[in-house]
């Protein structure tokens, strides 16, 4: 007996479907599906600080440019009123170079005009109601759970061509970003705790001004703040765990200190001596302008989505002594996925002939159907054979997966060098090349037609989200015959 696993995915999987735009006379397709396709990136242009404070845009890390697809929605909108038409369907992604991303979706079914503006809204982190007023809690924020929600939109004329590039949609994050640290006088202290006495619970994920620009590049700081009003004062205050012990970051919604009728957002901070004792700071690190390590009385700055607040503490004299920053909150050019690297392998997945042919190319001819028998003597011997390579990112995990299928009826078989795979943990991008046997156990399923995809989790993912693969060539170039119109899966005929 070969030792073995099985790993079956349930559940619907949507296939693509072809569309006809427009029609000949004669009954022919004039085109077949419209698409657009677009980069997405965190500007350094999407807001700026105007508080006087002359300080350059700040970069943000992989967490803060960080876009889950899991909850990512593309929309159209009326250009002139921003009402709601439709979603950009079949959303795929993949990626053009280091770090460079690019977004393709279907537009096909929306009835759009050719030639008229539209908008096209990203909604990412976040989901998005059709009314576009969407809300988050501010639990999202943390590093640990989630993702920062973000807003994007680019007014074009859309052409309704085949495939259409609309250049790049600007995001701009929903949150601000605070971070506290220890200078290099504080040696002797570490971070225990910060904390925040009162908090806006929710944040829009759309800034204001969002329904009157044509591109997310026209937010400006001094009108994009559009607080959810919904004060908490949480038990203890918020804690996130700090990067290190001379760090902290909070990620907080906006939140209004000019209000005369709302409370001063203040940090406490709680410091660790060299012997281990505690020091409290209560309520050290305000909202305002500070001059010569104090806090100007009188001064108070909001709380303001995409921006930066750095309190760098000096010293302890009668109090913390604070160098504080304002600043633009940006990747500063293309946007850098960070943990988000899509994963580099050969599509599509090859038979047996081509592999063991020693003559891989990116692009090959494949005459093989796929197909596959049963045996209840060689039970592999007539099994759907394919040869899969993933090389990056280090540790990227991958599934081979059936859709619908039981898994009394069929088993998938994993080798790796020529021996089995038995933990679902070990296959991982390497080098190596492994080969995925689709094994038929139940005779009397002959004639049935199964689905084959491969998955892969990156470690952001929640735990149960998963993205499929295009394995059976590109979306313009289907490589299996016989095997549908979707680049994500191949159907498998039993015999």
């Amino acid at each position: 007996m070969h030792n073995r696993f099985t790993y079956i995915l349930l559940g619907l999987f949507a296939t693509l479907f072809v569309a006809c735009g427009s029609i000949y006379d004669n009954g022919e397709c004039l085109s077949t599906e419209h698409k657009i396709t677009f980069r997405v990136s965190v500007s350094n242009t999407g807001t700026r600080t105007t508080w006087g404070d002359d300080y350059n845009s700040t970069l943000g890390n992989s967490f803060d440019n960080l876009i889950r697809l899991d909850a990512l929605r593309v929309a159209i909108l009326d250009a002139a009123t921003n009402a709601h038409i439709g979603n950009v369907e079949k959303l795929m992604h993949w990626s053009e170079g280091e770090n460079i991303y690019r977004f393709v979706g279907d537009v096909t079914s929306l009835n759009l005009t050719a030639g008229r503006d539209y908008k096209v809204a990203v909604y990412a982190n976040c989901v998005a109601a059709e009314d576009n007023q969407m809300s988050f809690d501010y639990t999202s924020l943390d590093s640990k759970s989630g993702a920062i929600p973000m807003w994007g939109v680019k007014q074009v004329a859309l052409s309704l061509t085949e495939n259409q590039d609309i250049g790049t949609i600007s995001m701009l994050r929903a949150a601000a970003k605070v971070e506290v640290n220890l200078g290099e006088a504080m040696a002797d202290y570490t971070i225990h705790s910060v904390t925040i006495n009162v908090l806006n619970r929710y944040g829009y994920s759309l800034p204001n001004g969002w329904n009157s620009v044509a591109n997310t590049t026209e937010i400006v700081r001094d009108n994009s703040m559009r607080e959810y009003r919904s004060l908490y004062t949480p038990t203890g205050g918020v804690h996130f765990e700090p990067n290190s012990e001379r760090q902290q970051i909070l990620y907080l919604p906006e939140y209004s200190n000019t209000d005369p009728l709302t409370p001063m957002a203040s940090m406490t901070v709680v410091l660790k001596d060299k012997s281990g004792t505690q020091i409290t700071f209560a309520d050290a690190l305000s909202f305002g302008r500070y001059s010569a390590g104090k806090l100007v009385e009188g001064t108070a700055y909001d709380i303001v989505r995409n921006n930066y607040y750095q309190f760098n503490i000096t010293g302890i004299s009668g109090g913390l002594t604070i160098d504080y920053k304002v600043a633009d909150w940006s990747e500063g050019g293309n946007w850098d996925y960070g943990e988000f690297a899509y994963p580099t392998y050969h599509n599509p997945v090859l038979p047996d002939d081509i592999y063991n042919s020693g003559v891989i190319s990116s692009n090959p001819v494949i005459t093989t159907s796929p197909v596959m028998s049963y045996n209840a003597v060689d039970d592999e011997s007539a099994a759907f054979s394919v040869w899969f390579h993933m090389t990056a990112p280090q540790g990227q995990e991958w599934t081979p997966s059936l859709i619908n299928q039981s898994e009394s009826d069929y088993q998938i078989r994993v080798y790796k060098n020529g021996e089995p795979i038995t933990e679902p943990s070990q296959m991982v991008a390497s080098s190596d090349w492994y080969n995925i046997k689709i094994v038929p156990l139940n005779p009397e399923r002959v004639g049935t037609v199964v689905k084959f995809g491969i998955s892969h989790k990156a470690s952001w993912m929640h735990e149960g989200t998963r993205l499929y693969l295009l394995i059976n060539g590109k979306a313009d170039a289907i490589a299996w015959p016989n095997s549908g119109n979707d680049p994500k899966i191949i159907e498998i005929i039993q015999q």
